[in-house]
């Protein structure tokens, strides 16, 4: 896999470094919301229905809960894709340039 990997990093890089950060951020997506959606479950747990995910938040941060307490704790698959797109057209090509700059500066 690796030799295949490293392969494909030659032949093209610019795709390969951008999908690569898209799996990374949409797997890291999914851990986070694994982690959110026991904290909430545990706050449920103590609180009940009158929990409230809002507090503990900044004030510019506005928690809407929607339907019931199992749709809130579901995977955000809309979430997890456009973390996925933004890997893909911004975060990897971006690493992808800034790193060659610093590999001609040094």
């Amino acid at each position: 896999v690796w030799t295949w990997y490293r392969g494909k990093l030659t032949r093209h890089p610019l795709l390969t470094k951008a999908s690569t950060t898209a799996v990374v951020m949409c797997l890291s997506d999914l851990a986070c919301q694994s982690l959110e959606s026991s904290s909430a479950q545990r706050l449920f747990e103590l609180k009940g229905e009158q929990a409230n995910l809002q507090n503990g938040c900044p004030t510019n941060v506005n928690y809407q809960q929607v339907g019931t307490i199992e749709n809130q704790l579901k995977t955000d698959w809309k979430r997890t894709m456009h973390v996925g797109i933004t890997g893909f057209t911004l975060s990897g090509p971006i690493s992808h340039v800034w790193y060659n700059i610093l590999e001609f500066i040094v």
